[in-house]
């Protein structure tokens, strides 16, 4: 079916998000109730109505799960966790005892490498967390965690982000035991119901002339652009990269000789603007967003640090920090 005829630019449907797929029908069907005098198929529009219902309903039940809100309530209670054994860490990252600092900064440079987990999704997070418990009881750390007394907080992750793992198999038992594809299968139907009345009133038109119908074209030309527009900009955002070189770094503390390579992670946040127009600060993390290269950082003097953007980032920055000789 060719719909790029009388009626204007075909919509870009398969790309429109779920939400956006349902609005778009939403206000459709609002179009075609208004014109239905001219389309006169009281049948076809009553399939799009109920078409367009039916998929409003089957994304809905989708997303009011049972599941769906035990497991966010369980993520919120492991990134307190994980932010609470941070908390511990860079409170003792100026401790009395040297022995205790020390711990402290070789557990705190480990976390920061997980610092984006309360931003990863539930597979990503769930995942890290896996892979920093697992390091955190390993030998190479063993000494540290009962140095800073986090055994107590270690527990209480490992608990949780095992919790979760038994929610999202419920979750995937609940969704496999629902029927197949329903969900987009929906989506098809109310696609399908709209292309039909279009598929009218193009027939109509051959029949009758196009001046009947071109208040009706014209407002669906302005629904499809807008949503069509809508999925542009996203794929536009989601491939645009933005330069580092503006990026606003807290200041680099000064490091200690220790005889081996001195490394240390910057906190990096870019200024932006949203929409309503007030002023933001993203915090940007290591090495989604940006990568290090350190020179100089074997002897004491002054080391160079160079923050290059990763990810959605491009461009570099870069800086210095001292590090001190031993007393």
């Amino acid at each position: 079916m060719n719909r790029k005829n009388f009626t204007g630019k075909k919509p870009e449907v398969t790309h429109y998000s779920n939400a956006d797929h349902i609005s778009f029908h939403s206000r459709g069907v609002e179009l075609c109730g208004k014109y239905g005098s001219l389309i006169d198929s009281p049948d076809l529009l009553t399939r799009y109505r109920e078409a367009a219902a039916r998929e409003s309903d089957a994304f809905g039940r989708g997303r009011r799960s049972e599941y769906t809100e035990k497991k966010a309530e369980v993520d919120r209670q492991r990134d307190g966790a994980y932010r609470g054994i941070c908390s511990l860490v860079r409170a003792q990252l100026k401790h009395v005892d040297s022995t205790v600092r020390a711990a402290a900064h070789r557990v705190d440079l480990l976390l920061k490498n997980y610092s984006d987990l309360s931003h990863a999704d539930y597979s990503a997070g769930t995942a890290a967390i896996d892979n920093l418990l697992e390091r955190l009881h390993g030998d190479e750390y063993l000494v540290d965690v009962e140095t800073l007394g986090l055994h107590t907080w270690l527990g209480e992750l490992e608990a949780l982000n095992l919790r979760f793992k038994i929610l999202a198999k419920d979750t995937a038992r609940e969704t496999a035991a629902r029927p197949k594809g329903s969900a987009w299968r929906s989506r098809g139907a109310s696609d399908d119901a709209l292309y039909r009345i279009i598929d009218r009133i193009e027939a109509k038109v051959i029949l009758d002339g196009t001046e009947p119908f071109a208040a009706f074209a014209r407002e669906y030309s302005v629904l499809v652009k807008k949503y069509n527009t809508l999925v542009h900009e996203h794929y536009g955002r989601l491939h645009a990269r933005i330069d580092i070189a503006a990026a606003v770094l807290a200041p680099l503390s000064p490091q200690p000789y220790t005889g081996t390579p001195v490394t240390l992670i910057p906190e990096v946040a870019l200024h932006g603007t949203a929409t309503d127009g007030t002023l933001t600060l993203t915090q940007l993390f290591f090495p989604d967003d940006f990568t290090l290269e350190f020179r100089n950082n074997r002897q004491p003097g002054t080391a160079t640090l160079i923050i290059r953007g990763a990810g959605r980032y491009c461009g570099q920055l870069v800086t210095t920090f001292p590090i001190t000789d031993r007393d």
